[in-house]
């Protein structure tokens, strides 16, 4: 190293000793810890509690009872497409007007189960 370099490193390390002396004696007079700066604390946050099965469970039931008029509305759609193209069970509308009664049986079913 350069004699300039040494310089300038003691500089630094003097400077960064006052730094610290000046931080012991703003939290720490006496060897008594002081009061330290409050955090913000929006900053750390508690992470919410994950939900167990069985609240997972109630809150899905909760919602599908909330939603059940416009479930059971939507099902007698399909029940009505269903009938509607009973004579062409292949057909494209056929297996739509399925699949969306399948789909709303499920969500109603499922609901209910523990």
């Amino acid at each position: 190293m350069t004699k300039n370099n040494v310089k300038k490193t003691l500089n630094e390390m003097k400077e960064l000793t006052g730094y610290m002396k000046k931080l012991n004696e703003d939290y720490f007079m006496d060897d008594e810890p002081q009061a330290m700066p409050q955090e913000n604390p929006e900053m750390h946050q508690p992470e919410a509690p994950e939900q167990s099965e069985e609240q997972e469970k109630a809150q899905y039931a909760n919602e599908v009872i909330q939603q059940e008029p416009i479930i059971a509305k939507i099902r007698e759609t399909a029940i009505d497409g269903l009938k509607k193209y009973a004579d062409q069970p292949t057909s494209k509308n056929y297996n739509f007007f399925k699949k969306v009664f399948l789909e709303t049986d499920k969500v109603l079913t499922d609901a209910g189960k523990d």
